[in-house]
């Protein structure tokens, strides 16, 4: 079964990395007051910057992150999830509402996307929940070696 994640409000960016890397990631901010971690599931791992709330709902599978920087808060779930390069399933979920997006013929989204996008990319894919249009742009690319860096450091930190 595939690892899926709740992140609390304060971890945000976080989790729309996670989303970015194809994981089912559920955000504190996206539900109304008190609905969020009746949501979880007992397969999902809280995640929490907040003492006060792991220890409130110990019941929880949870990761209790203690770096402030979005980018090492990233290392230190990659590292307590013990989550592999091969898991990562890249650019298949919708950052903005969870989603799993699809593969459509561009005719589709004729006219959902600036001119140079529409004249310069072939392929795209977009949600079906919120109707976001996303194509492989210099975003991917940066993303995609900011994650290859990581994982990278990760191995040189394990030798």
């Amino acid at each position: 079964m595939p690892t899926t994640f709740a992140a609390e409000r304060t971890l945000g960016r976080l989790g729309k990395w996670l989303r970015l890397m194809g994981f089912d990631t559920l955000w504190e901010s996206e539900y109304p007051k008190g609905a969020f971690i009746q949501s979880i599931g007992p397969d999902r791992i809280f995640l929490t910057r907040t003492q006060r709330l792991a220890e409130a709902h110990a019941g929880l599978k949870t990761i209790f992150i203690r770096a402030n920087d979005p980018e090492e808060q990233l290392v230190e779930l990659i590292r307590c999830a013990a989550i592999r390069p091969q898991d990562i399933q890249a650019f298949s979920r919708c950052i903005a509402c969870n989603e799993p997006i699809v593969a459509v013929a561009k005719q589709a989204v004729r006219g959902l996307t600036p001119d140079y996008v529409w004249n310069t990319q072939a392929n795209f894919s977009t949600c079906p929940k919120c109707g976001r249009v996303y194509w492989k742009g210099t975003h991917t690319e940066r993303a995609v070696k900011r994650l290859e860096e990581i994982f990278n450091r990760l191995s040189v930190e394990q030798k």
